[in-house]
């Protein structure tokens, strides 16, 4: 955060996060920031242990920045008078379960697939509401959060129908693949081009592969 108000001190600034599971996630660590000063920034760290028993599922956390406030001489900038305790609600911030997989690449990714094999696969399709396949590929990588393989990641704007390959490691060990197919199809009675996904992803954990698809739902 950055103190962008003239001629005040901020102290003792801590981060307060509620998150909107009760029992997903439990406390551990929270790091404030004793001082901020006009212009400057300041850091704060607050970090969470996952509930094993309570899955992936998504969390939601409310955030509030919780300070003091001291006005300053506008010469000497140092703090005058009693401090007032204010608190101040930022944007809620999310976890999910992409957050839990990791940049991957794959030096040959049909090989890859090939070896996994199909016993912890997972096939879906979806209708999208984008109405550009590029923009479609872009959101769906992004909410899987796997890695495109080679330059299967990259979609021409004008782009009719495009296939990807994907890759990523689930929580720190479990490779995860991926194969999504998006394509532009008509809406009934000629509203327009609307987008369609395929997909299957392969892992050795078929329940990742199914948290995985289901965040797309």
């Amino acid at each position: 955060m950055t103190n962008t108000v003239p001629e005040v001190l901020l102290e003792r600034v801590t981060v307060a996060m509620t998150p909107n599971v009760q029992g997903a996630y439990t406390p551990a660590v929270s790091i404030g920031v004793p001082r901020v000063r006009e212009g400057t920034p300041g850091h704060v760290y607050v970090s969470f242990a996952r509930n094993p028993e309570a899955g992936f599922v998504p969390v939601a956390f409310t955030t509030t920045v919780k300070f003091t406030t001291r006005e300053c001489d506008p010469a000497t900038h140092e703090p005058l008078g009693d401090p007032t305790k204010e608190t101040y609600p930022v944007d809620d911030c999310s976890v999910g379960p992409a957050d839990y997989v990791a940049f991957t690449q794959v030096g040959d990714f049909k090989a890859a697939w090939e070896a996994e094999g199909s016993e912890g696969e997972v096939q879906e399709q979806f209708a999208l509401a984008h109405t550009s396949v590029h923009e479609a590929v872009v959101d769906v990588v992004e909410t899987l959060g796997l890695t495109p393989q080679g330059d299967s990641g990259s979609v021409k704007p004008t782009a009719a129908k495009h296939t990807a390959n994907l890759a990523g490691t689930f929580l720190g060990d479990t490779p995860v693949l991926g194969r999504i197919m998006v394509s532009l199809e008509d809406v009934e009675g000629g509203a327009g081009a609307t987008c369609a996904l395929r997909i299957a992803l392969r892992c050795s954990n078929r329940d990742i592969s199914e948290l995985l698809v289901g965040a797309l739902g």
